[in-house]
């Protein structure tokens, strides 16, 4: 897997797409869920294997204010002006997209689907 070191300085988000871990549970495929924004623009979104903040961040949650174009769902993240060491897999291809092009792909369309996603990830979780 290859690294890459995200310099400190820049205001970034960084959180786990519920989308993505959602449609691994589903299919048993190991997609990349790290997302990493800007703070400053939260619609641009990278998404990496593992994240590793070399520095001090803080844990954030805000249920009247989600964050954009998670669709509600971006209520709890860190936000860290250090340095983040990301792995990206190989198998993903670069992975920066506005955050309607990642719902578009990812999220499951009708609440059967969410549901039985739901039903195997708390089988699985007992």
């Amino acid at each position: 897997m290859k690294t890459k070191l995200l310099k400190a300085g820049v205001k970034r988000i960084v959180h786990v797409l519920a989308p993505m871990l959602q449609a691994n549970l589903q299919d048993g495929k190991q997609r990349s869920i790290i997302g990493v924004r800007p703070f400053e623009n939260p619609e641009t979104l990278e998404v990496y294997r593992h994240a590793e903040i070399l520095g001090p961040c803080s844990l954030m949650h805000t249920p009247e204010q989600p964050l954009p174009g998670t669709n509600g769902r971006g209520i709890c993240y860190m936000v860290t002006t250090a340095a983040i060491r990301v792995w990206v897999d190989p198998d993903d291809s670069k992975c920066v997209m506005p955050c309607t092009k990642q719902r578009k792909r990812v999220l499951p369309t009708n609440k059967k689907a969410m549901a039985k996603s739901y039903k195997f990830a708390k089988a699985t979780a007992a």
